[in-house]
């Protein structure tokens, strides 16, 4: 081969590796193809090295909370099981896998990973994604990627002051503040990070970060009233390491500054919370002074008595 046509090669063959997919992705395939913009079809997840399939051996084909998993994972604010397809003949990765439908990627999932002979390509699980955008409806600190292939990849942006800018990719965004973008985003490692030309809104210029969960959390990593300028973007390609002790967050982990978020368990437990509370100060409110005036009492009673039976012990010498 011509020595200036190497170059090239070796190039893009090392930016290939660089900016690939990490452990944990997720992408949907229709016939055989996959593409960034399919909101429906087979669930493929690259695991250990190799895309493959979902088994799920459920014969009422539910799937629980994955579709839920898996849409989150691709940016949208949630999805539904399609039904089982025979079309796509990638062998699966992993099988039984149970979801929260908090979490945000599908390996923060349990699972048991090398499947049964029995699993065939009717057992594939296929979702349907619902239109709208987990980014939609943002809150202050909520980050995403943008541009990339494949979930879990691209240009790193950080909602704040109403509006979506890039994190910059100065001298501290290093493999910790990767790291921290990737877990916020619900994965537990970062496989790689680069940086990419700017000229739109930019937020943060000087993020240092160690173990944090969220951006917010990072020093630097808070919204500043005003923007500031650079020309290089951050970039990062997010993984989900089996080996790690590291936990991805879910989905309302970070929301601390957006609103505070309600669920239906914890105003229950609010309204439980008041109720004790109002009874307990009703119960003291009667009780402490019937207390106080039988102390006081029993206490007169008890000098009283001390004194004579001193007076007693007294007259006796």
């Amino acid at each position: 081969m011509n020595s200036c046509l190497l170059v090239p090669v070796v190039v893009l063959l090392f930016f290939s590796a660089v900016n690939g997919q990490g452990n944990g992705a997720v992408r949907l395939n229709v016939n055989g193809e996959s593409l960034p913009t399919y909101t429906q079809g087979v669930v493929e997840v690259y695991y250990n090295s190799e895309w493959g399939t979902i088994c799920d051996l459920d014969a009422y084909g539910s799937f629980g909370s994955i579709p839920s998993v898996v849409c989150q994972q691709l940016g949208y604010t949630g999805g539904y099981s399609g039904s089982t397809s025979s079309y796509l003949s990638t062998s699966p990765v992993i099988y039984d896998v149970s979801c929260s439908s908090e979490y945000l990627v599908i390996l923060q999932c349990t699972y048991f990973s090398s499947p049964p002979s029995t699993c065939g390509s009717t057992d594939n699980v296929e979702v349907t994604c619902y239109s709208t955008r987990i980014w939609d409806s943002p809150y202050t600190g909520m980050v995403r990627l943008r541009n990339g292939y494949y979930s879990g990849q691209g240009m790193v942006q950080v909602y704040c002051n109403g509006q979506w800018g890039v994190v910059c990719y100065s001298g501290s965004f290093d493999s910790y503040a990767a790291t921290t973008v990737c877990t916020q985003l619900g994965y537990n490692d970062q496989s790689g990070y680069s940086h990419t030309p700017n000229t739109g809104t930019a937020w943060l210029d000087d993020v240092n970060c160690y173990d944090e969960s969220c951006l917010s959390q990072c020093s630097g990593g808070s919204c500043p009233s005003s923007s500031v300028y650079c020309s290089s973007a951050a970039n990062v390609t997010c993984s989900y390491s089996t080996s790690s002790s590291r936990y991805g967050s879910t989905r309302y982990t970070c929301d601390g500054d957006g609103g505070l978020i309600l669920t239906a368990g914890a105003i229950v437990g609010i309204i439980f919370g008041a109720l004790v509370a109002f009874f307990i100060c009703v119960v003291l409110i009667i009780t402490i002074p019937i207390c106080v005036c039988c102390c006081l009492g029993i206490g007169i009673g008890a000098a009283a008595g001390g004194t004579k039976r001193t007076t007693v012990a007294y007259s006796n010498i």
